[in-house]
């Protein structure tokens, strides 16, 4: 974790809670495995890559 308190161009608070949380997160054992977040990244990333439904793409307007 970065040291805020040396820093004189420090970042914002939220982003220092942001890593405080993170810490905890990590420190407590509670952040996802390397396993899980492979399986969220690759949910996400179907989840982004389907077309809306309705859009069949060759919509003629006829």
């Amino acid at each position: 974790m970065k040291d805020y308190s040396k820093n004189e161009n420090a970042c914002s608070s939220c982003e220092e809670n942001f890593e405080r949380t993170v810490d905890k997160l990590v420190h407590d054992g509670e952040a996802p495995t390397a396993k899980e977040h492979r399986e969220k990244a690759r949910e996400v990333e179907e989840a982004y890559s389907r077309q809306p439904v309705g859009n069949s793409g060759s919509s003629s307007g006829k």
